[in-house]
């Protein structure tokens, strides 16, 4: 198991070295990444390290806009002596929260759930190319969004649409709550998959698990419905409903 650590106080990093060796004697332990800007770089490396044991505040900054710009492949167990970080930790897709001083039980508990999660992954990814799917599962993208409670990491996979809000782009869940992001609708496009979402107008990008019907208008245009969304009705141009559909027939 390799272990990347991401932590910007010496004697923490030391503290966590000493409590995975020791639970885990096999295990190799990369770090410490001690910045922001050292971290993007690393995240650029997902295939050099199995788990991320991360801290949340670093020298120059929290580490939520770093993860949120990568496609996250690797779990995330999150390293804090603040737990007012909690809810947005586990909203980056954290899969556990340890509070500083990290005991042998805690990191135990937390890197079982993560390892779990990286033998779901690599056994979801057999079951596709054995199904001849290669990777065609919908690709989950993490974005940096704002709210009452700070910044936190919001999955693209709990997205129903987009939309462009004055000065703002939204995010809608599928429970119905909205999230502001810093992209632009061009800036968000070019993150997301182009086979899992789709931009209908000027205004809204929607998910290819929210779409509900296409349907043509007098003017040869077209309203799209969306799931859970009974009073949206978007507008698709005549130039872009034969796009849309062809997109609705992949």
């Amino acid at each position: 198991m390799r272990v990347l650590v991401v932590e910007d106080e010496i004697h923490s990093f030391r503290s966590l070295q000493l409590l995975l060796q020791r639970c885990w004697p096999e295990s190799v332990v990369l770090g410490p990444v001690e910045s922001v800007a050292e971290l993007r770089r690393m995240l650029q490396r997902q295939g050099e390290y199995d788990v991320i044991l991360s801290d949340i505040r670093l020298e120059d900054g929290t580490c939520f806009a770093a993860y949120g710009e990568a496609e996250l492949s690797v779990p995330v167990v999150f390293v804090t002596a603040y737990d007012a970080y909690a809810i947005q930790a586990f909203s980056a897709n954290g899969v556990d929260y340890l509070l500083k001083p990290v005991t042998e039980e805690g990191l135990r508990r937390a890197m079982e759930r993560a390892m779990t999660v990286c033998r779901g992954k690599q056994a979801i990814g057999d079951l596709q190319r054995s199904l001849g799917m290669g990777d065609r599962a919908e690709r989950d993208v993490l974005l940096s969004a704002r709210g009452r409670l700070g910044e936190y990491m919001l999955s693209s996979c709990m997205v129903s649409h987009f939309v462009v809000d004055g000065h703002h782009v939204m995010a809608f869940t599928n429970d119905g709550l909205q999230h502001q992001l810093g992209l632009s609708l061009e800036q968000l496009k070019e993150r997301l998959d182009a086979h899992d979402f789709f931009r209908v107008n000027r205004q809204y990008i929607v998910s290819r698990r929210a779409l509900q019907a296409l349907h043509q208008n007098e003017n040869r245009k077209g309203d799209v419905s969306i799931a859970g969304f009974p009073e949206l009705k978007l507008s698709v141009s005549r130039a872009v409903r034969p796009q849309l559909l062809a997109w609705m027939r992949e």
